[in-house]
């Protein structure tokens, strides 16, 4: 297991510095590895992070041609349980309180400056989306600053085309829950990370700002401890966008918008089946219109009588 993890360590950075081009079938091992790994027995909660973490970047930096063109099954399979359970959807969406409303709980302990740090961590992910590049490069005064003096300020989150993967400048405008999470956050929380100065919403304790790996690790941990199951920060962007297209399945460009999708074909083939779904709920409900337009029909006005060739009579 040792070899394995070291190996796709190295495969991750020969891919990171352009020196390998990873040809589908390669990364279809990776996936299938990625997919098994829960069920070793011998491996670690760590690896299982690192497998999911270099999956992730393997699928980032695959070239255009060979970037897979649909929503990995997982993640459907977590899109249809949120659509369909509700209990479950309600305690993902929940998520960032429950975690605040424990670290307060605990605030003297060592451990609650980062539990609150993940929590407003996941909140971003649900109302802005963010790839966890863009999230763990927020940096105070600049990516994400106060604009006006209170109680007449907002708070926005800026990024420019060299920070986003698409090249697309981002905004966001953060409003009421979670404007009220991320000033007690800066209050109370955001110095006990770390002692040094530094301009970053999620600082490390060296003071630069948070390893992307640590931060994935954090969110999938939560989610697993208080929900049955590791949710990945770029399913927490896939939950969120899919949430708007159950409910306006009609405004996908609205969504690809949001997202920073250079091609609205991309949001197309990750998300589009809300918007199939919807036309196919409307199909099926037209049809038993019919069907019961037919019976009503064929009840007020009697059904006409056959001929023993089995033809109707006129």
């Amino acid at each position: 297991m040792t070899f394995l993890c070291s190996a796709l360590r190295v495969a991750d950075r020969l891919i990171g510095h352009g020196v390998m081009d990873t040809p589908a079938d390669e990364r279809q091992v990776f996936a299938r590895l990625e997919e098994l790994s829960p069920a070793m027995a011998n491996m670690s909660e760590e690896q299982r992070e690192e497998l999911e973490a270099i999956s992730y970047n393997l699928e980032e930096n695959a070239p255009p041609e060979r970037k897979r063109r649909h929503m990995a099954s997982k993640n459907r399979v977590l899109l249809d349980r949120i659509e369909h359970d509700k209990q479950f959807a309600a305690l993902v969406f929940a998520l960032p309180d429950r975690l605040a409303s424990e670290a307060r709980a605990k605030k003297d302990k060592r451990s609650a400056p980062a539990l609150m740090r993940t929590a407003l961590a996941i909140h971003l992910l649900l109302t802005c989306s963010m790839r966890r590049e863009n999230l763990v490069g927020l940096e105070l005064g600049r990516s994400i600053k106060r604009i006006g003096q209170p109680p007449d300020h907002k708070w926005i989150i800026d990024l420019t085309p060299e920070e986003v993967k698409n090249g697309q400048e981002l905004r966001h405008e953060l409003e009421g829950p979670t404007v009220e999470l991320l000033e007690e956050y800066l209050a109370d929380w955001h110095s006990r990370l770390c002692a040094k100065p530094n301009p970053w919403l999620f600082p490390g304790p060296d003071g630069e700002r948070i390893d992307p790996k640590t931060m994935a690790f954090a969110v999938q941990a939560q989610s697993r401890r208080v929900l049955g199951v590791a949710i990945s920060p770029h399913q927490f962007r896939h939950i969120s966008a899919d949430s708007f297209l159950q409910a306006h399945p009609d405004k996908l460009d609205q969504i690809s918008e949001h997202l920073g999708h250079r091609d609205r074909n991309t949001t197309r083939y990750y998300y589009a089946r809300s918007k199939q779904k919807q036309a196919s709920r409307a199909y099926r409900k037209h049809v038993l219109k019919l069907h019961d337009d037919a019976t009503r029909y064929l009840v007020r006005h009697g059904r006409k009588r056959r001929h023993s060739d089995g033809s109707d009579e006129l």
